[in-house]
């Protein structure tokens, strides 16, 4: 079975079984090589003790931080979603009658987790899910990023943003985090159809993992995005609102452009805040590209006065190109996030430098 499930073919279809059986192999691999040391005395034998001892150690480990960030003062203080929404979404083919009701599809699932104690979390960093719930198959874990978090952290930012403790200052954690997921196939689907039931059930995470980048050292991020992608970089965006309000951010443009042919309900009241947190200083410009009809309230209100709007296929060069010119920012670094590359993968350049892309 183990072998079977080896191939991409069986890692896709029984990923659970996969993950289940070469952890039952790396048990066998243990067994039968201890029961080839035939003295503890000999060099064999205390390496294989050594190297056991320190994974279960780490294991140990491992398990006591989750149960920490997992449960709170109280036995009964778990983990648990707060709130579960479909969100709506507007297709492309949306009809043109102004007059014509949104139409409703089933594949985004936003997730709103309450934390029993505040997790520090970065932009990118993505967390394993499971719920704790028979029908929903407790033992299965699965990988979401990060897409939001609730209330600020607690406590101030230190002011020097190269100050060694931390990469982004000194944050406390939050306890609401948000989690997107798309339906696929398996229990991406299966999850959907379970939406109205999920408020107030139990979960566990276990995370956050993933590298943290320094945008904050940058004077002009540049970030693209299209489609449900946008949930990847507005961590990006607001973690840089919170280091600007406090002086702890050598950004001093923050541009976003948007490639998409549908809304997300919880997009628009994110974008919100995050140009709210800007209204003195105007840091944030908006570029959304789309050809969704301009003519129906519910687009009209998503678009807002501070958004710049177009119905053609983005420039990429053109908005590099735009962007390295800039002579506000002649003296800063730009760090560029492309959507076909991982956002913690960045395009460094130096001010009025020719681009070129392929």
């Amino acid at each position: 079975m183990a072998l079977l499930t080896s191939g991409p073919l069986g890692r896709h279809v029984a990923y659970e079984v996969f993950l289940s059986s070469h952890l039952a192999f790396a048990v066998i691999l243990v067994t039968t090589l201890w029961t080839h040391v035939y003295a503890i005395e000999t060099l064999a034998g205390v390496l294989l003790i050594t190297s056991t001892s320190t994974f279960l150690l780490c294991l140990l480990y491992q398990m006591v931080c989750q149960c920490y960030r997992n449960i709170g003062m109280s036995p009964l203080d778990i983990t648990y979603i707060a709130q579960a929404e479909q969100t709506m979404q507007e297709a492309q083919n949306t009809p043109v009658d102004p007059g014509t009701p949104v139409a409703r599809t089933k594949g985004c699932l936003m997730l709103k987790l309450r934390l029993p104690r505040p997790l520090l979390v970065h932009p990118g960093q993505y967390v394993y899910l499971t719920v704790l719930s028979g029908s929903l198959s407790p033992f299965q874990r699965h990988p979401f990023v990060v897409a939001w978090w609730g209330s600020e952290p607690k406590s101030g930012l230190r002011s020097n943003p190269d100050s060694s403790s931390t990469s982004t200052g000194t944050f406390n954690g939050v306890q609401d985090i948000y989690l997107l997921i798309e339906q696929q196939r398996g229990w991406t689907s299966y999850i959907q159809r379970y939406c109205p039931l999920l408020p107030m059930r139990r979960a566990w995470l276990e995370g956050p993992y993933g590298p943290v980048t320094k945008f904050h050292r940058y004077g002009c991020v540049l970030l693209f995005a299209t489609g449900s992608g946008l949930f990847a970089v507005l961590p990006i965006m607001k973690r840089l609102m919170e280091l600007i309000r406090r002086a702890a951010a050598y950004t001093q443009s923050i541009r976003l452009v948007w490639y998409t042919d549908r809304l997300y309900d919880p997009m628009s009241g994110w974008m919100d805040e995050l140009l709210q947190a800007d209204v003195d200083k105007c840091i944030l410009q908006v570029s959304i590209h789309s050809k969704i009809n301009p003519a129906n309230q519910r687009s009209s209100n998503f678009w807002g006065q501070r958004i710049r709007r177009a119905t053609d296929i983005p420039d990429i060069p053109g908005y590099i190109n735009e962007t390295v010119n800039d002579k506000r920012i002649a003296s800063s670094k730009i760090a560029i996030c492309p959507p076909s590359l991982s956002f913690a993968t960045t395009l460094e350049l130096q001010p009025c430098t020719p681009v070129r892309l392929e």
